[in-house]
């Protein structure tokens, strides 16, 4: 419990570091506690390879929400829809980035949050208005690794060749390695070290995947 004195001006407690503002009622002079909401983010994943997807929900809300992103602090977008943020996750850049409920029950003072700290939405955007924040939800893009082999060439049946891959994990241990070939073992054979042996005639394509052992994302 916590005991709210009666001022003509409008009243501020903390509690657990988040804002809670009250106002004054009417003609007397009750309180009530701000009834807006940001309740709790979760998502199904805490990282992402780029163009990767995240399933993010929301729970425990109430009052008009938007969904502001950050990025070193600053907000880089925000919506009105948590399928907007996950379609952003799904076309951004390697990074870290979190997302931050903001819930109201009046229209903030700001029309846009880009550009602003948190503690710049809370001062210039939430004064005078009943708000909650969430805690913030963090998810990390990160960039997959880049794969090449050295390019294919016309050699005869029978022969013995290697193909390189870059990255290898011989040379690596930060990734692993996977080769494959198309076009039936009919015309080559591959083996996890790149050795191609052509046992027939023919066009065959050779596929090199790179996997970050780190983060899993692959090339």
């Amino acid at each position: 419990y916590f005991l709210a004195m009666y001022s003509p001006t409008n009243l501020t407690a903390n509690l657990n570091d988040l804002n809670i503002k009250l106002r004054k009622c009417g003609q007397d002079n009750d309180v009530e506690p701000c009834d807006a909401s940001a309740g709790t983010l979760v998502s199904d994943v805490d990282a992402i390879c780029s163009s990767g997807s995240v399933d993010i929900d929301s729970m425990g809300t109430s009052g008009t929400l938007s969904y502001a992103v950050f990025q070193n602090g600053v907000v880089i977008g925000s919506y009105a829809y948590l399928e907007q943020v996950e379609d952003f996750f799904a076309t951004a850049d390697p990074g870290e980035y979190c997302v931050y409920t903001l819930a109201y029950t009046e229209t903030p003072t700001c029309g846009n949050f880009a550009g602003f700290t948190l503690e710049q939405i809370i001062a210039e955007c939430f004064d005078d208005v009943c708000y909650d924040i969430s805690q913030p939800l963090c998810i990390t893009v990160n960039a997959p690794p880049v794969a090449s082999i050295t390019d294919g060439d016309t050699i005869c049946v029978g022969s013995t060749f290697d193909l390189a891959g870059s990255p290898a994990d011989q040379s690596n241990a930060n990734y692993g390695v996977l080769w494959s070939a198309s076009g039936g073992n009919g015309i080559i054979t591959i083996n996890n070290a790149g050795v191609v042996t052509v046992v027939g005639p023919g066009q065959a394509t050779v596929m090199y995947i790179v996997i970050d052992l780190a983060t899993g994302c692959s090339d």
